[in-house]
């Protein structure tokens, strides 16, 4: 049975209905991004460095990189997100490297040689399982 009300100021307004789906997004990539540090053991995807997303200085600071962009349609799960250290991420994002697969089950990094061209660095084969060439 659905308690109905006649009354305004007991209904919830669009702005309340945007916070609660922003708190509960807000919710979401929390737990997500605890599970990303949780499983890369607080590691650098890429380059294996210690690093830590709470870290306040530049050189230890981790941040939780999306394999497929926000922006082209990825979402905020744990097989597309993976810590990298800041200049991983910084490199990523400016083209110097490329990362392509699924966090949850192995990743490849390709770098982008002298030519311009791309080359696989370092493949997975599962999480921490490192195949380089």
């Amino acid at each position: 049975m659905t308690l109905r009300t006649n009354f305004k100021w007991q209904a919830k307004s669009r702005v309340d209905e945007k916070r609660e789906r922003q708190n509960a997004e807000e919710t979401h990539w929390r737990a997500v991004c605890a599970g990303v540090t949780k499983r890369d053991a607080g590691h650098c995807r890429v380059c294996g460095r210690r690093c830590d997303p709470f870290a306040t200085a530049m050189l230890a600071r981790g941040e939780h990189h999306h394999l497929i962009y926000r922006s082209a349609g990825g979402v905020d799960e744990t097989w597309n997100v993976i810590l990298a250290c800041k200049g991983c991420h910084d490199d990523e994002h400016a083209g110097r490297i490329q990362v392509n697969g699924n966090g949850d089950t192995g990743i490849e990094i390709w770098r982008r040689g002298e030519g311009g061209e791309l080359y696989l660095s370092v493949r997975e084969t599962g999480v921490g399982v490192v195949e380089r060439d």
